[in-house]
């Protein structure tokens, strides 16, 4: 279910602006992703990759699932971003197989119990889901 929807338009060198006309900064993340600040809130999201093969297929109108947080740390969630009227433009990188392919998967289920349990001492009522791909 969608909570609420923003848009947002990044400027040169690192300004936001959201649709309300609120103003604030972003950051590039290497090639990977970007973080937002604007309006006590801050986001962060990778770029959207499909590996098909060995093959990276890189989407680069749409992010992966994000999360964001309020400046308090007290409200959490999860967001997508997509670029409004995005050519819808694929990028393709050949990749060198990586040497942990074959390796056990890994086990989402433990890591989410330890990091909800390390929350629980903090008194956080934040907790972490797994959620089906």
């Amino acid at each position: 279910n969608i909570d609420s929807t923003i848009s947002v338009s990044l400027y040169f060198p690192n300004i936001v602006v959201d649709g309300e006309g609120n103003e604030g900064t972003w950051t590039l993340v290497y090639n990977q992703g970007f973080e937002i600040h604007i309006n006590n809130h801050v986001f962060f999201a990778f770029s959207k990759v499909v590996t098909k093969g060995s093959d990276l297929w890189c989407y680069c109108g749409k992010t992966e699932q994000g999360w964001y947080h309020n400046k308090n740390e007290n409200k959490w969630g999860c967001y997508h971003g997509e670029k409004v009227n995005a050519v819808e433009r694929e990028r393709r990188k050949s990749v060198t197989p990586s040497p942990f392919e074959n390796s056990m998967p890994f086990d989402y289920e433990s890591f989410t119990r330890d990091v909800n349990e390390k929350h629980a001492k903090g008194k956080s009522t934040w907790q972490a889901t797994v959620y089906d791909e």
